[in-house]
């Protein structure tokens, strides 16, 4: 899922959207933050497809942020680990699942949406001003864990 809502008007590089349209320095801030919900290294059978399409993402990242850097234009992507949210609750409905999901992280938890957010916010914000083609793990060590 892309961080971005359209194009340009003259068909050009795709921009986010300010959540304050009075925020004119944020469509610049937000140029291009790609949100990835779900795991972004798929180990299992069957998800080849899924983990083709988050690599392409994370790359386009990488090429927006090379091409349209000069122009002041960041490109970054966001890569959560499991979060607690209610369309997360749909797959892990069980005890038993979450327990699972759980285990796969090194901190042996799920984040919650605060947690991703705000890393979303810092990376939006004039913190990371010169963060451009990072690929950000914010995965509680599920990237890491052997389970």
């Amino acid at each position: 899922m892309a961080g971005h809502a359209g194009h340009q008007p003259d068909g050009g590089f795709p921009r986010g959207q300010a959540s304050d349209p009075g925020d004119v320095g944020a469509g610049r801030r937000l140029a291009d933050l790609h949100l990835d919900l779900r795991r972004p290294r798929h180990r299992h059978a069957g998800h080849g497809g899924l983990a083709g399409a988050k690599a392409g993402l994370v790359g386009l990242s990488r090429v927006i942020a090379a091409e349209f850097g000069a122009r002041g234009v960041r490109s970054n992507c966001l890569l959560p680990g499991g979060t607690d949210t209610e369309a997360g609750r749909e797959f892990a409905h069980t005890p038993e699942i979450i327990a699972f999901v759980e285990g796969m992280h090194a901190l042996k938890r799920m984040a919650t949406p605060d947690e991703i957010a705000r890393v979303a916010l810092f990376l939006a914000s004039d913190a990371s001003s010169f963060m451009t083609g990072t690929a950000m793990l914010v995965d509680g060590g599920v990237s890491i864990s052997k389970t």
